[in-house]
């Protein structure tokens, strides 16, 4: 699989669960919408990155994607767990 790709899912998936987050624990409205715009940004940025770069010209070392698809997963437990106690 692509490196390229790798790196804006985990991107991509780092802003859904920022959303997500923000979705469940709304306390400021102003605070929570900037937030959740934020994520919002990281989506669809990373899904522009993904369509417009070229696979073959990404030069991210593959322990900063691997570093980066590790975050992804800690913000998506995050956001499961959060889920789950706001219930």
């Amino acid at each position: 699989m692509e490196r390229l790709y790798l790196y804006d899912g985990a991107l991509a998936l780092i802003g859904l669960s920022v959303i997500v987050q923000t979705a469940v624990t709304g306390d400021n409205a102003a605070l929570t919408a900037v937030v959740a715009v934020s994520g919002g940004a990281m989506v669809v940025g990373a899904g522009y990155d993904a369509l417009r770069r070229d696979p073959a010209a990404f030069a991210v070392p593959a322990g900063a994607v691997l570093a980066l698809v590790v975050a992804a997963g800690v913000a998506l437990c995050g956001a499961l767990l959060n889920v789950a106690l706001a219930a």
